[in-house]
């Protein structure tokens, strides 16, 4: 029995999907899921435009570009999410997208990828060790500074990599200071107490806070040619002003428009 073919339409723009296991997402989407988000893709991406989309997972960004005119470059390790993503887009035979079945990284190789609380295949696939990850494979990954080498100067790029932001990000840094494309960013929190469950909680606090400066001074430091800074979360679902301070104190979990004026 094949899968069923059902229509999106976001933001005024349409393209076909396989329906399956994510049908309800997609239902999501058209009643406002990640609406901000799909806003900077259509006011900004048309013919002859780039997006890159990375972490692209089954393509939510990349179709939504795809249906405003514009060139893709699409990278998904997860193996089950690029099947369902290169599904998707074969349902829309004038895209222009070029499915990269890679995962940007601090170098080229291969890394273990573990699934989400479900397995592989949902939208949390990463690089991470944490306990309740389902499922597990190799993948390939490419250096994230010889990945960009090859992107046009003016692409608006996707990263919502599920972690692994903070150390792709800081090596696109030459790209970034080049080029200052507008990039929209998940940063993802991370749990340094699953990993140290016997200690004290007062050595546990410090030790977050000392991973956290570990981790957050490099990405800050990638993001300095970035004057403008919007972001959003939880509490407010929309663009809003982020000012240096408060990314230094809490840039976990938020999603970041970087842009140059």
């Amino acid at each position: 029995m094949t899968d069923r073919v059902r229509s999106v339409s976001v933001g005024a723009r349409s393209f076909d999907v396989v329906a399956g296991r994510h049908d309800r997402y997609w239902h999501e989407c058209e009643l406002g899921l990640e609406a901000h988000t799909f806003e900077v893709l259509t006011s900004r991406l048309g013919p002859g435009s780039t997006f890159v989309d990375v972490g692209s997972w089954i393509g939510p960004m990349t179709l939504v570009a795809a249906a405003c005119g514009a060139r893709v470059i699409a990278y998904e390790p997860d193996p089950a999410a690029a099947d369902e993503l290169a599904a998707n887009v074969a349902l829309n035979s004038h895209f222009d997208v070029d499915i990269q079945r890679v995962a940007l990284w601090t170098s080229t190789g291969t890394r273990q990828l573990r699934g989400g609380p479900v397995g592989l295949g949902e939208s949390m696939s990463s690089f991470s060790g944490r306990a309740e990850r389902v499922g597990s494979t190799h993948v390939s990954t490419i250096d994230a500074r010889a990945a960009a080498r090859t992107w046009p100067a003016d692409a608006l790029v996707k990263i919502d990599v599920e972690g692994a932001e903070y150390r792709v990000l800081p090596r696109l840094r030459p790209f970034l200071a080049a080029h200052h494309p507008t990039i929209v960013l998940s940063v993802h929190g991370y749990d340094v107490r699953a990993s140290l469950p016997r200690w004290p909680s007062p050595l546990r606090r410090v030790a977050h806070h000392l991973r956290h400066a570990t981790r957050t001074i490099p990405l800050l430091w990638a993001i300095r040619p970035y004057p403008a800074v919007r972001g959003s979360d939880h509490a407010q679902p929309r663009w809003h002003p982020v000012s240096r301070l408060d990314l230094a104190l809490r840039i976990w979990e938020r999603e970041l428009l970087l842009e140059h004026t």
